[in-house]
């Protein structure tokens, strides 16, 4: 488990405890210090997993008109504007629906992805799920 103290990608998904003022904190650290169940740890490990799906396998776009040799640094990946035309790049094209003719931003799981809720019941049921353990008593 975690706790996040200011607004990330990662907060307000479920998976995380988060707290926005200082007088929040002791009541987290209390809860902190009472331990976790093993049900609610494999529910917030559940929860982190899909978030972490969508954002690698169903977020991310390839965007090759923008290149990146650098984590910070990024250059044009195109020498003419013509690369830019409706149908040149299908990348783009696809932002450009995003933004334009409001197309989701996720795009759909590929097909040979299940999303059959029982399935991912069965595989975190597998899993040894480490349990946060009262503390200090």
């Amino acid at each position: 488990a975690s706790f996040m103290a200011a607004n990330a990608a990662t907060s307000s998904h479920g998976f995380t405890d988060d707290f926005t003022t200082v007088a929040e904190y002791p009541a987290l650290l209390r809860r902190y210090a009472d331990g976790e169940s093993a049900d609610a740890a494999r529910a917030r490990r559940t929860l982190a997993y899909r978030f972490a799906f969508m954002m690698l396998h169903r977020y991310m776009a390839p965007f090759p008109l923008v290149e990146m040799p650098t984590f910070s640094t990024s250059r044009l990946g195109y020498a003419t504007l013509d690369a830019l035309l409706p149908g040149r790049d299908a990348p783009l094209d696809r932002v450009v629906s995003v933004l334009l003719d409001g197309t989701r931003v996720c795009a759909d799981p590929p097909s040979d992805v299940s999303l059959d809720a029982d399935g991912e019941t069965a595989w975190h049921a597998a899993r040894p799920v480490p349990v946060r353990e009262p503390c200090g008593r």
